[in-house]
């Protein structure tokens, strides 16, 4: 490079001066040493002079040669300092940024203890400045509200405030932070995706329980038939304690003696204390001597509400009793909640104009309140300005293949000037009080307000088959004519309420297919009365409790599509008039118990896609009123006895891939047998003349469904099964897991 050749080139110039040097002085020393002058010849003198000028040259390259490296360095040193200063003009902004920050702080801290102050000074200025002449009752709840309320205000811009200080305090100035916000997941508003083993269904009708039964399409080649934001404000106790955050008190070298020692303080003191007697006096005699006081049971609503719809006696009075059988929680949210604005419509949008003695009254608040804490009604919602209150009803009839309604002419609108014993989906008795709620498939959307719990007289809410969320009320269990709970098809979520369990005179719970989780309770036992239990496709674990068996009634449940485990308890047996179990498709193991023969009344038994194994107990041939035994996919290993001969009344008999062996018995040709899966078992021989004999290509009538193993397996030429051509209707070979459709 250009600084090493310049190195070279001047230590080669300083050699060659160096040596023209030495030769010059050699040469006056000899000639001082003779003591004659030496005439040099021509060609010795032009050298001379040449040598002489190129030592000149090379001086004067040297020179500039040094002068750009002096001004190589000096630029290197100027941007040297460049960059100091430059920092130093950084750290000087980062320290005043700094300074500003923390004077922001200081600030912040004094703004929340002036604050604090402010509140604490308000809250006892409103308690000591009451009205004398007001109820005692309405005093104590407007205390409690108004105190409340700044406590939540103040409490909630504390935290705000401190959480910002503790934020500042912590991180690095000067650098973004990274906040992580949680994602929710109740995301209501969208369409439920369920993953289901089981295609479209095909089929519906009614069943004893009352319910619309669906009939699914099995996985395989054939099908199979498988009948069947209201927010709420918690209170914060004013003496609760505030937020503490060490670092943010100081220690003040100029502050003041503590508040208690002031004399004028104690002074205040004073007089407030005897202003504050004799309010509590004059409320007293008040409530004494007025004729119209509360009773004791009665409580006044927050005064915010209050204040809001209160303009004449009238509303006074409606008030007083609906918050007597409602109760004041109702009444803690804002003057937008459904359950104000529901008071709102029975005061002043009503045309029936209810008074405090209006029988009616709670029951029309309660409807109203329902109705305002849902939405997107199918039919027969609110009337618009000037739109009749007459509706076309919708009544579901079927739900498959899709959800199919029948016109219902006549009906009226939910929130028309017309007693709700007519609006549209809901049933009263001779005495105008309500006894159902019929809002099936109706695709209203909202929660279920927990104040439906004070309709007592109510014995049925059947609200399947739409969008409903939230949790399930637990208030629901104190209603004591309540028979049937019917909330199927819908997305609640968290668990079916402990006080369920004890409402003895309930007779039917349906809570299947939404979002419910947790385990079954012993207290399931206590269920006596109860004749249909149904909590199926949901994300039920747990075992299957023994105390089943205590529910003496039950004659209908199911339970298919959870997460169940454990064995089939042997108290099923116990259960004398049930005729229906659903438990495929759980995680169920062991052995079938014995006790499964004392069903005499069974009809229905579907234990299928379970991890269920050994042999099959000839007991259960002696359920012989059984029309359905579905035991396929299981792990069983067990032959056909020929005991089953004893069902004569059934008619679906499946039991594909399982273990079953040996040959299959020509008994099975005596029983009205419509569909019989045999295939991907290790049975062998023939299927008898006498199952054949049965065969029918008309659906119902005589056996419609015949599978076995009659191809013959990969790689060989024999079918396990003989099967005579136009007898099974698919043949399967079972190396293979594949079924084939015969010609009939």
């Amino acid at each position: 490079n250009a600084s090493t050749a310049a190195a070279a080139t001047t230590k080669l110039g300083a050699v060659i001066s160096n040596q023209l040097d030495s030769l010059e002085a050699r040469i006056r020393a000899k000639n001082n040493q003779g003591g004659f002058v030496t005439r040099r010849s021509s060609g010795q003198q032009d050298d001379l002079d040449a040598r002489i000028a190129n030592k000149q040259r090379r001086g004067s390259n040297e020179q500039q040669l040094d002068d750009l490296e002096a001004r190589i360095a000096n630029k290197q040193r100027r941007n040297s300092n460049q960059q100091q200063l430059n920092d130093l003009e950084a750290r000087t902004s980062a320290k005043q940024r700094r300074s500003s920050k923390e004077q922001q702080l200081n600030d912040l801290e004094a703004r929340i203890s002036a604050k604090q102050k402010r509140n604490s000074t308000e809250t006892n200025k409103k308690s000591l400045t009451s009205n004398n002449n007001d109820d005692p009752a309405i005093i104590k709840v407007y205390n409690m509200n108004t105190t409340n309320r700044n406590t939540n205000r103040a409490e909630q811009e504390d935290r705000k405030y401190l959480e910002a200080l503790y934020d500042a305090k912590h991180d690095n100035i000067g650098n973004n932070r990274t906040k992580m916000e949680d994602a929710k997941h109740d995301n209501f508003g969208n369409n439920r995706t369920k993953i289901d083993d089981a295609p479209p269904p095909t089929k519906t009708y009614d069943t004893p329980h009352g319910g619309i039964i669906d009939q699914f399409n099995e996985d395989g080649f054939m099908p199979e038939t498988d009948m069947g934001p209201l927010a709420v404000a918690v209170a914060i106790s004013p003496d609760e304690e505030r937020l503490f955050i060490p670092f943010a008190i100081e220690y003040d070298p100029d502050s003041k003696p503590p508040i208690y020692k002031n004399r004028r303080f104690r002074f205040y003191l004073l007089a407030g204390g005897i202003l504050l007697f004799a309010i509590t006096v004059s409320a007293v005699l008040a409530v004494i001597t007025r004729s119209d006081s509360f009773a004791p049971t009665e409580t006044a609503a927050p005064t915010s509400l209050r204040e809001s719809f209160m303009t004449s006696s009238r509303e006074e009075k409606i008030w007083k009793v609906i918050l007597k059988e409602i109760g004041e929680t109702s009444f803690l949210g804002d003057t937008d909640s459904a359950t104000a604005r529901a008071l709102k419509w029975i005061m002043y949008e009503d045309q029936l104009n209810l008074t405090e003695g209006s029988e009616n009254l709670v029951q029309r608040f309660i409807c109203v309140l329902f109705y305002l804490s849902t939405s997107n009604w199918l039919t027969c919602n609110r009337p618009l300005p000037g739109e009749s209150s007459n509706c076309t009803g919708k009544k579901l009839i079927s739900i498959e293949p899709d959800l199919l309604y029948e016109d219902k002419p006549g009906s009226l609108r939910w929130l028309s000037h017309t007693h709700e014993c007519y609006w549209n989906g809901i049933e009263c008795d001779a005495l105008w009080r309500i006894r159902a709620f019929e809002i099936r498939g109706q695709n209203i959307s909202g929660t279920l307000p927990t104040e439906i719990a004070k309709m007592p007289y109510i014995q049925s809410l059947s609200m399947m088959w739409n969008k409903m969320y939230g949790t399930l009320p637990p208030e629901i269990a104190s209603m004591k004519y309540l028979l049937n709970i019917e909330l199927h098809f819908n997305m609640f979520t968290g668990t079916i309420p402990l006080s369920w369990y004890e409402a003895r005179a309930l007779q039917r719970i349906n809570t299947a297919s939404n979002f419910l989780s947790g385990s079954v309770p012993i207290e399931i036992g206590l269920l006596r009365t109860l004749k249909g239990y149904f909590n199926f496709d949901n994300a039920i674990t747990g075992t299957i409790p023994t105390e089943i068996g205590q529910m003496k009634f039950l004659a209908y449940t199911r339970w298919y599509r959870n997460v169940m485990t454990g064995t089939l308890p042997t108290e099923i047996g116990n259960l004398k008039k049930l005729q229906e179990i659903w438990m495929h498709r759980n995680l169920l193991e062991g052995q079938l118990p014995s006790e499964l023969g004392m069903l005499k009344d069974i009809a229905d038994v579907r234990l299928h896609f379970n991890r269920f194994s050994g042999t099959i107990p000839n007991e259960i041939y002696n359920m012989t009123q059984l029309r359905r035994l579905d035991l396929y996919d299981c792990n069983f290993t067990s032959t056909i006895s020929t005991y089953i001969g004893q069902l004569r009344a059934l008619k679906t008999y499946r039991i594909r891939r399982n273990n079953f062996y040996g040959t299959i018995p020509s008994i099975l040709g005596q029983l009205p047998l419509e569909w019989v899966w045999l295939h991907q078992n290790k049975l062998s021989g023939s299927v008898p003349m006498e199952i054949c004999a049965r065969r029918s290509a008309i659906k119902n009538v005589g056996l419609y469904i015949l599978t076995a193993d009659c191809t013959a397996p990969v790689g060989d030429d024999d079918p396990i099964i003989d099967c005579l051509a136009g007898c099974c209707t698919a043949c399967c070979d079972p190396s293979i897991g594949l079924c084939y459709k015969e010609d009939p």
